[in-house]
């Protein structure tokens, strides 16, 4: 008969106990191994991951260094920021200038006759349409010259517009984009409207014509006429601020300009006018803005010091103790400070000229294999050869033909030397239409429709008028076509 027996029973002895022990015994020496194994993965693996992070910094050190910005910078000042301030908006010539500010561009603006003043804001200004044509105003006598470059605004005034009454317009021209913005001042007399020219500059004062008016009159002030401003509608809206241009001297020379905002009268300068100031000679000077690049070459040299010394940490002997870094030895680490080494000592390919290395700046690798800057040497291949600094940190093109500009690289473009042959140059459709006849819009010719690559345009309108030349009436075209 079978029989169940249980170890140790019977016997006296406590052999699971002894077994247990000797399990132990074989597995003790083998958990020690392996918890040591684990330990030492674990402190190599942190010591990489503080590698990791100091190369991380290193390589963002070289961000700025690498943008070509820093490298143009100019600084602009000027000896009365009161008349106007200045600013480098491109890479201005280093020089000097003297501006005098004699007038500010001020736009057009018209109010309706205090004789007509509204008793409140909700009274009714009446019905019919309102055409503004922007372009140059005279007075005494009076006369206006439209630009046919701009586009003739037109406001339907309606109760369907909801628009017929003196807040009802002034909310429907502020909502739309009709180049003029109202608003309703009291002056005591009572409610009257304001119609300002958004764009400063002489060429940009309006002309307003009124037609379709309810009472039948387009030119007797009553009804929506209040608002006309034009060669035969002089009893109604006043002008309030005559449309002027900016008026300057740079270096004794006369410059205008329709806005306060002046830019390309010195190259690469923008000055924003703040006031008139006639007789004040303001001196303005471009220099070169050396700070950028300064601070990023010293924060480079920190990146890469920061660099050296964690990598000369973590592979460090000392002898007297017999410590040594976790991770000297490593084939990986060893390669990385070699390849790092040799960058810092290497010349730039397809450079050439007096700068090629970072010695040639004032870097100077010390026996510890950090950097040091040599400040005096720096700033003076600085001031010499700007250019030459950008190269060795930044990809550049250097094409020898001027029929060919160099625009930028990425992070894929291999150096060396690149042949470029144009066989032909890209051109824009043309098309051209019949000769022009007659240089008068009117009912017959004041419609037409624009098709391309097979899309038909809404009929496009033109101004009922006499243009002067054809490059006038081309211009009148040309502002409807892009209305």
């Amino acid at each position: 008969m079978a029989s169940i027996s249980s170890l140790g029973i019977g016997s006296g002895l406590d052999l699971s106990s002894i077994v247990s022990g000797l399990v132990a015994a074989e597995r003790t020496p083998v958990e020690n191994r392996l918890d040591a194994q684990d330990q030492s993965i674990s402190t190599e693996l942190s010591a990489f991951g503080v590698l990791r992070s100091s190369l991380s910094l290193f390589q963002g050190s070289l961000n700025s260094l690498r943008t070509d910005s820093i490298y143009n910078a100019k600084s602009v000042s000027n000896s009365d920021s009161s008349v106007f301030t200045t600013s480098a908006t491109n890479n201005p010539d280093i020089a000097a200038y003297n501006v005098e500010v004699s007038a500010l561009a001020r736009a057009h603006s018209l109010a309706s006759n205090p004789a007509t003043a509204f008793t409140t804001v909700n009274d009714t200004v009446g019905t019919g349409t309102l055409s503004i044509r922007f372009g140059t105003t005279t007075t005494g006598p009076y006369n206006f010259t439209p630009d046919t470059s701009k586009a003739t605004q037109t406001i339907t005034v309606s109760t369907a517009n909801n628009n017929t009454t003196l807040s009802g317009l002034r909310d429907y021209i502020n909502a739309n984009d009709f180049g003029v913005k109202a608003a309703i001042v009291n002056d005591g007399s009572g409610f009257r409207m304001t119609l300002l020219s958004e764009n400063t500059g002489a060429s940009n004062s309006m002309e307003i014509s009124v037609s379709g008016d309810g009472d039948g009159n387009q030119l007797d002030n009553v009804g929506l006429s209040q608002l006309a401003y034009n060669a035969s509608a002089q009893t109604s809206a006043i002008q309030t601020v005559a449309a002027q241009d900016a008026a300057l001297k740079i270096n004794g020379l006369d410059i205008t300009r329709d806005t306060n905002t002046v830019t390309g009268a010195i190259d690469g300068v923008t000055m924003n006018l703040l006031k008139a100031d006639a007789g004040n000679i303001v001196s303005v000077n471009v220099s070169e803005k050396n700070e950028g690049v300064t601070s990023a070459v010293e924060g480079f040299v920190e990146g890469y010091n920061g660099l050296v010394t964690t990598i000369n940490s973590l592979t460090s002997f000392n002898a007297s103790t017999t410590e040594a870094g976790i991770l000297i030895g490593d084939f990986t680490v060893r390669s990385i400070s070699n390849q790092l080494r040799s960058l810092m000592s290497s010349a730039v390919d397809q450079l050439s000229g007096n700068i090629r290395t970072l010695n040639d700046i004032g870097l100077k690798t010390q026996a510890n294999g950090t950097l040091e800057l040599d400040s005096a040497k720096f700033e003076a291949a600085l001031a010499a050869s700007p250019a030459d600094i950008q190269a060795l940190f930044t990809l550049q093109g250097r094409p020898q033909d001027a029929d060919i500009s160099y625009s930028n690289a990425t992070s894929d473009t291999q150096t060396g030397n690149y042949a470029v042959n144009i066989t032909a140059m890209a051109s824009q459709g043309v098309f051209n239409g019949n000769v022009v006849n007659s240089l008068v819009i009117d009912a017959n010719n004041d419609n037409y429709n624009l098709s391309v690559d097979g899309i038909t345009s809404d009929s496009i309108a033109l101004t009922h008028s006499s243009f002067a030349t054809a490059d006038a009436l081309a211009l009148h075209i040309q502002a409807q076509i892009i209305k």
